[in-house]
């Protein structure tokens, strides 16, 4: 997205990572004045958020601010983005406030498809029932919304990978929704995320088949686009999906080549604070391929810069010889 397309309230959530000092201050200050400074909320609950995560304290504050987003604004990108990290298990999060705060939004915005997204955002680690049930009713809200099938993908692919007992068709149900959404969108309209998804959505369903197919339509993509366009995810994905089929064809030289390409198309919000998928990288380490695995953590740098110490740990562990589990924790 082109900078004078983006909203000023998310630019600066994704400003207020690494922002210094004196402009946290300066957004502090100007929610004291004005406490319907969104712009400022965005940077000072970043900056919280993002400092807390890399081992320092929260600001004291910060509860209340997420508290007083979900209160006026729930159904607000920022609110939406907030309530996926916030839902998550953490030591720093007060669950009870934040759950009520959320659980008052649904009761007084019952048609409203984006606060009943955001907030089954939030509960999603929590009660992942309760999620598909309101992200089930926000797609009845907008049934032609491409967005409402694709979240609904995520989700099963979330339930397939991480819910402790896993429906055993919920990658074909991920994949299904994947495909619904680009359908609406139309194959040409559809961006980086809807690509990705259903990408990665093959996968989870054990279609590679389509994966490769996709995969290769993805690489095509990506030379067409001018940067602005797609994230590092897309060039991420296709290529560490790409090495995944080209080990199940046994063909190590292609999957080595597709791992050190995994990082050529830089950073995005996801991978620059959740980090790259290690797969690939585990099942070459697996085969005996540590130079190459140690190539491609030195790449890992560039796009995840605040997780150096995490990656020091497995190159030291891999230097070792010790048998190692990439972890992004």
């Amino acid at each position: 997205m082109a900078d004078e397309d983006r909203d000023p309230v998310m630019t600066a959530y994704f400003a207020g990572h690494d922002a210094s000092d004196a402009q946290v201050e300066e957004w502090k200050t100007r929610v004291e004045a004005n406490p319907k400074d969104m712009v400022a909320r965005a940077g000072c609950i970043a900056w919280a958020m993002a400092h807390r995560q890399h081992g320092q304290p929260p600001e004291a504050a910060l509860h209340e601010e997420l508290i007083w987003l979900v209160r006026h604004h729930p159904g607000s990108e920022l609110a939406g983005m907030t309530a996926s990290h916030c839902g998550m298990p953490r030591d720093w999060v007060e669950v009870e406030p934040l759950r009520a705060a959320w659980l008052d939004a649904v009761r007084e915005h019952p048609d409203d498809a984006e606060v009943l997204a955001h907030a089954a955002q939030y509960f999603l680690f929590q009660d992942p029932d309760q999620t598909l049930a309101l992200l089930e009713r926000a797609r009845d809200l907008q049934p032609k919304n491409a967005l409402r099938e694709l979240v609904l993908s995520q989700h099963w692919s979330f339930r397939a990978r991480f819910v402790r007992v896993p429906d055993p068709h919920a990658g074909a149900r991920a994949l299904a929704h994947a495909e619904r959404a680009v359908e609406l969108e139309g194959e040409e309209a559809i961006g980086d995320s809807m690509r990705v998804n259903r990408l990665q959505c093959t996968v989870t369903a054990d279609r590679w088949d389509l994966a490769e197919r996709y995969a290769k339509e993805m690489l095509e993509w990506i030379e067409r686009q001018p940067a602005w366009v797609r994230s590092g995810d897309s060039a991420y994905h296709t290529h560490r999906i790409l090495g995944h089929v080209a080990l199940r064809r046994g063909d190590v030289a292609a999957a080595r080549s597709h791992l050190l390409r995994c990082c050529s198309g830089g950073s995005s919000p996801v991978l620059g604070s959740f980090g790259p998928d290690f797969s690939l990288a585990q099942e070459l380490l697996d085969r005996g391929e540590r130079e190459t695995v140690l190539e491609f953590l030195e790449q890992c740098r560039t796009i995840w810069t605040h997780h150096t110490s995490t990656v020091d740990r497995l190159v030291q562990e891999i230097r070792s010889g010790a048998s190692c589990r990439l972890s992004r924790n």
